[in-house]
């Protein structure tokens, strides 16, 4: 005994301890059932697992009436003044008084714990209701089963991790699409489309509504971090850290006005991240691509591709240069709701669109510009006219002496010719194209994304072969990629004079050139 007194063991160290005294003893025998416990208590049952003797501490019963006035009987036993005095009674009640609130307690944690459990078991029917049928077309799929992860978990995880969830969804779809670089905040707003399933725009002209490309806008990183705080805010909140007034609460559920593109980069920007957003909503695996994203992926890549084309090109319907992002965002939007509204109602696959189509309309010169809800952009700045001006006031005239003859004018001074006007220099950013096709021997370097013919220039050991063609004065130049392998080039190249037609003989030296340098580096 004076071994187990000195201090609490754990049942390895009293194994330790006891097995070497008892055996120093000669008891193994005598003390054989203390030996088996305590080896049985340090082997686990498995893997990872505790011994079989480490169980839980039983269930502590709820304090009712009965069980509470048995005890105090015993209290009143042993202590019999207490039943006798005045306080007796007061003591009485504040004892049964906590006795109801450990009991309130025990009961609402409880409560908790079976509504987490439930929450945990939770089916897509039961929290989507009805909605569940429109999800299930939205994704092409007859059985719940098959629904993409994010709408099962969205139904079993606790209120308050809805957007963490979400939000891991996203940041997983922007890994898997190679768009790790481009930063896409899941606000409350969003969530409320998700939950809600309001993925249908509710209203043609209101550009808030709906699961569509303006209510991913997110082109400055201010903007990002104001979604960022009223994310962090919401989260806060919903751990019960927090209660917001009526002004965080609106600010939480509506972070801000859309603000239409102005750059092309915006524009890209903002459709990728529509991409990474929805892929999670309707990407079920590899085996089942969605054709929707498909074919948006499709027109962002010929979309980076043609980037600098649509940088040389107007509006056809007298729309500002400037309004061409938001104008081709605009177009997009449209078919992709579109295909919302028809798959919402319809119990059969509706096609997604093809979303290039739009280069093809702008190759016939077609008219493709759509028009904006009233409202949406900004009205037109007029610089304000200024006041007209009093005309300057004339000299008074001096009356002139009657006795004599007034002089003769003047002649007037010769009029000084005009300056010659400084001649206009060319500024080399007109755009001039090839009018002959690109050749089949160059279609696998023009097709190649995201890649410049500058940064091919810049990394490659050589400058491309020289050109049969020369200078007015007979200098060489090398021969011009961009206008050979892309199509097209700008007034100010240096290789001006191999703006010219090749032959396959002569392009051949350019093709090797290119399988050398016109390649994606990692």
């Amino acid at each position: 005994m004076p071994l187990l007194l000195t201090t609490p063991l754990s049942p390895r160290e009293a194994w330790e301890t006891l097995n070497t005294a008892i055996a120093n003893d000669t008891a193994q025998v005598a003390c054989a059932p203390l030996l088996v416990w305590l080896r049985v208590a340090i082997t686990a049952a498995g893997a990872g697992q505790a011994s079989i003797l480490r169980t839980p501490h039983p269930t502590a019963p709820i304090v009712d009436a009965d069980l509470h006035c048995s005890r105090w009987s015993i209290v009143e036993r042993d202590l019999p003044a207490l039943s006798s005095t005045a306080p007796t009674v007061g003591a009485r009640e504040i004892a049964q008084a906590i006795g109801g609130l450990v009991t309130e307690q025990r009961t609402t944690r409880l409560a908790e714990n079976d509504r987490r459990n439930t929450q945990r078991t939770q089916r897509p029917e039961v929290f989507f209701g009805e909605n569940l049928t429109r999800i299930q077309r939205l994704c092409r799929v007859t059985q719940v089963t098959d629904l993409p992860p994010l709408w099962a978990q969205i139904a079993q995880v606790e209120h308050r991790l809805h957007l963490t969830t979400l939000q891991r969804a996203v940041d997983s779809a922007r890994e898997a699409l190679a768009l790790e670089n481009l930063p896409t905040v899941m606000t409350p707003a969003h969530l409320r489309k998700i939950t809600t399933v309001q993925l249908v725009m509710s209203d043609r002209e209101d550009l808030t509504t709906g699961w569509q490309p303006f209510v991913f806008q997110q082109n400055t990183p201010q903007f990002q971090a104001t979604l960022l705080h009223l994310a962090d805010m919401y989260n806060m909140v919903n751990a019960g850290q927090g209660a917001p007034g009526l002004a965080d609460a609106e600010a939480i559920m509506n972070p801000g006005p859309n603000i239409y593109p102005v750059t092309f980069a915006q524009t890209r920007h903002t459709i990728q991240r529509t991409i990474a957003s929805t892929h999670p909503l309707l990407y079920r695996n590899e085996a089942h691509p969605h054709d929707l994203l498909v074919n948006a992926i499709d027109f962002v890549d010929l979309f980076t591709q043609r980037e600098a084309v649509l940088e040389q090109t107007a509006p056809r319907m007298g729309h500002d240069r400037s309004m061409m992002p938001a104008l081709i965002l605009r177009w997009f939007q449209l078919r992709w709701s579109l295909w919302f509204v028809k798959q919402w109602n319809s119990a059969t696959p509706v096609p997604a669109p093809h979303f290039t189509d739009l280069f093809e309309q702008m190759d016939v010169d077609a008219p493709w510009e759509p028009t904006f809800p009233h409202g949406f952009l900004p009205a037109p700045r007029i610089a304000p006219r200024a006041p007209p001006q009093a005309p300057p006031a004339l000299p008074a005239l001096q009356p002139a002496p009657q006795q004599q003859q007034p002089a003769p004018a003047p002649a007037p001074a010769p009029v000084p010719a005009p300056a010659p006007a400084p001649p206009t220099r060319p500024t080399g950013n007109r755009r001039v194209n090839n009018p002959s096709p690109v050749k089949q021997m160059f279609h696998t370097f023009r097709d190649i994304p995201n890649l410049r013919v500058r940064d091919v220039r810049l990394r490659a050991t050589r400058p491309p072969p020289t050109s049969p063609f020369t200078h007015a004065d007979g200098r060489q130049c090398p021969m011009c990629v961009a206008w050979h392998v892309k199509g097209m080039c700008n007034e100010g190249c240096g290789s001006t004079p191999d703006h010219q037609a090749h032959t396959d003989e002569q392009d051949a030296p350019l093709a090797a050139w290119c399988t050398e340098f016109y390649v994606v580096r990692s």
